[in-house]
């Protein structure tokens, strides 16, 4: 009898452990993981990331309003967002640390987040997430992100909504979706650190700098440091992209969306971009560039008067400038040039795309100034071309407004080129 008493004494203090237990790890957890990540997991995560619009950070409908991103922090927050929604684990890295001279990554977890002051303990849990994806962001950066991922075979299997790009150690993209012509549409922030719509872009841009032995950047996917040890044991990992040719740079683009096409027939032949489709592509990304590069210099010029015309230093400066975005626009004009100049063998071909890409160039109207009423204030994207190619437009923030963007800007060229294809076509 007395036994019996006491093992129901104690079996009452080891529930009393595991509810307290469970109480503490739920409070000091962001969110509790009960699922685990898996190969379908990951066909949900890769439908979700399809279905999510640009505007998930910045329409007050969505439940992620509000939510800062920059580049990187923009692919970390979409996988927090899954995680979080399905009780899966989030682990990422915060940077490194030396162990007896061997340097180690160091993690945080939904489950090993704890702040140092009890400013959660009221939230609500999507209050609570947001705090901690704000937190995660602002001790994480591009660098780290290349241990959180890694690199994968370039194939329909591999390559998905949800896999991601990094640009050397500059830039990154989500992958939004993918088209049956291999085309890739991509989700990207940028900086400074902001509330934005996100930029949306099918144009994959200068290949990775990464090699097969140093494979950091590239197209990649997410690991899962609580499963594998090393990068090597993920699923579908490969490091052959870095073996593609790179010259000219949109080879390797190239070779990318040729991969990623359907293939039709048992002899290889794949789906292809028609040539009017690939033009108005390459021409429709360029009009994309251009615009988002007004938000860029008109946030500069915002911040530049908030600190009364100063000086930026050298971080301001890094988050106002628009140094890699103008040599991304002036590649994406080169490649289009390129494109054009494979036709040079078929002259009435070549002729007929050189005048419907000008055309798109021409009915690109861009309005560089937002404060004027009347948009009198507009490039075109035919008129710009020369100045992106030849480095005449100025990436430097501190400068003045007009400073910023090509000389005489307005539609005289694209009215002289009308006039003239409609002599010709007369």
């Amino acid at each position: 009898m007395v036994r019996s008493y006491l093992i129901l004494i104690l079996n009452f203090f080891a529930a009393c452990l595991v509810y307290f237990t469970f109480v503490q790890s739920a409070h000091a957890a962001a969110w509790l993981d009960t699922n685990q990540w898996n190969d379908a997991w990951e066909v949900k995560y890769s439908n979700w990331v399809r279905a999510q619009k640009e505007t998930i950070y910045v329409s007050l409908d969505s439940p992620y309003y509000g939510i800062e991103t920059d580049c990187d922090k923009n692919l970390r927050t979409f996988r927090a967002i899954f995680s979080f929604e399905n009780k899966l684990p989030f682990i990422v890295t915060t940077g490194f640390k030396h162990v007896n001279g061997v340097e180690k990554p160091v993690y945080i977890s939904n489950r090993s987040w704890s702040p140092k002051e009890d400013s959660t303990s009221q939230l609500d849990s999507k209050q609570r997430f947001i705090a901690f994806i704000n937190h995660v962001n602002s001790i994480t950066d591009l660098e780290t992100l290349s241990n959180d991922t890694y690199p994968v075979a370039i194939d329909r299997n591999n390559v998905v909504p949800g896999a991601v790009f990094v640009f050397g150690r500059e830039h990154s993209f989500i992958i939004h979706d993918i088209s049956p012509a291999g085309v890739v549409e991509f989700y990207s922030s940028t900086t400074p650190k902001a509330v934005r719509k996100l930029d949306v872009r099918t144009d994959i841009g200068e290949p990775p700098s990464g090699t097969v032995a140093d494979p950091f950047d590239g197209i990649r996917k997410w690991r899962h440091h609580d499963l594998y040890p090393s990068a090597t044991s993920e699923k579908g990992y490969s490091s052959e992209q870095f073996g593609f040719a790179k010259s000219p740079k949109e080879a390797w683009g190239d070779e990318v969306q040729k991969r990623l096409s359907f293939v039709l027939d048992s002899q290889g032949n794949v789906l292809m971009e028609a040539p009017l489709e690939k033009i108005q592509r390459y021409t429709d990304n360029i009009c994309d560039a251009i615009n988002q590069r007004v938000g860029v210099v008109t946030d500069a010029l915002k911040y530049s008067r908030s600190i009364n015309f100063r000086p930026m230093n050298s971080i301001e400066y890094y988050n106002y400038s628009t140094d890699n975005r103008d040599d991304s626009i002036a590649f994406r004009y080169q490649k289009l040039n390129n494109y054009l100049d494979q036709w040079g063998n078929d002259s009435s071909s070549q002729e007929g795309f050189v005048q419907q890409a000008e055309t798109n160039l021409c009915q690109c109207k861009v309005n560089i100034d937002p404060d004027d009423p009347d948009k009198k204030s507009y490039v075109d994207a035919y008129s710009v071309e020369s100045a992106f190619l030849n480095k005449k437009v100025s990436a430097n923030p501190n400068l003045k407004f007009w400073q910023r963007w090509p000389d005489s800007p307005g539609a005289d060229i694209c009215e002289q080129l009308n006039s003239m294809q409609t002599a010709q076509a007369n």
